[in-house]
Order: structure tokens, then sequence, then C-alpha cells
């Protein structure tokens, strides 16, 4: 794997790790609407950044509105999906569930469940190492779920 990809995911467990903390001293404090209200508009921004970045230093590639549809079609289920979850994170961090259990069980679950689709849905090889990973991230789930 290339230096700058594995620098930029470990600048993303980084950061995903410095949001997850975020949500868990927000969750007591600020009611659940707001905090939904504060993602939309996280997101959002996020999106103009790179919008704008992208416009003003690659230009954006001319698009058919046809051809758009379905691509925005799909974010918007992905958006509503990563709302949905951020929202359900919350209510369980402003119900006392400890950040050491709700991050690691969440990602640790996605990561089972979207190896599996990358296997059934797009074909991607298996192997024992890709196997021997996941039986070991979630069985560290299982330990930390019931130890606590």
């Amino acid at each position: 794997m290339q230096p700058s990809l594995i620098l930029g995911l470990f600048g993303t467990i980084i950061l995903f790790a410095v949001y997850h903390i975020g949500l868990k001293i927000a969750g007591d404090r600020v009611p659940l609407v707001y905090s939904s209200l504060a993602m939309m508009m996280g997101i959002n921004a996020v999106i103009l950044i790179y919008f704008l970045y992208t416009k003003y230093t690659a230009g954006l590639p001319e698009i058919q509105i046809s051809k758009l549809w379905p691509v925005l079609m799909i974010l918007c289920v992905v958006s509503f999906g990563m709302i949905s979850a951020d929202m359900i994170i919350l209510y369980l961090y402003s119900h006392g569930a400890s950040v050491s259990i709700v991050m690691p069980v969440a990602l640790v679950g996605s990561i089972a469940l979207v190896a599996f689709s990358g296997i059934v849905f797009f074909g991607e090889p298996v192997n024992v190492f890709k196997t021997l990973g996941l039986i070991l991230s979630l069985t560290g789930c299982f330990l930390i779920l019931r130890h606590s």
C-alpha cells in the first residue's frame, strides 16, 4: 500500500475517534434535535468545501443530469443512513452508554458487514488472512460486550 494511503487511513482513524469522543461529550449535554442539526450542517459544510476546492483547483467535469440523478439518490440514502446512525449513537451516549463499548462494536460490526457485502455483492476475493482478521475482530467485540 502506498505511504499516502496509509497516512490517509491513520488520519481517518484519528478524526473518527475524535468525532466519537465529541459525540460522547455532547450526548449528555446537547438535546438530540440540536445534535442532529449540527451534524447535518457539518456534513453540508464539508461537501460545500470539497465542491469549491474541486471546482477551483481541478475543475469539475461536465456531467449530464440524467447520469447525475442515480448518484444523487445513492448519496441521499447514504447520508440518511449516516445521520440515522449518528442519532442512534447520540441516543446511546445520552443514556449512559460507554464510548469504549459503542465505538468499537459499531465500527467492527460495520467493518464485518461491509467486508461480507464486498465478498457477496462485488465478488471480492476471500483469503485466510481476511477471514482470520474478521473472526478476530468479531471475537474482540464479543469480549468487549461480554465483560462490560
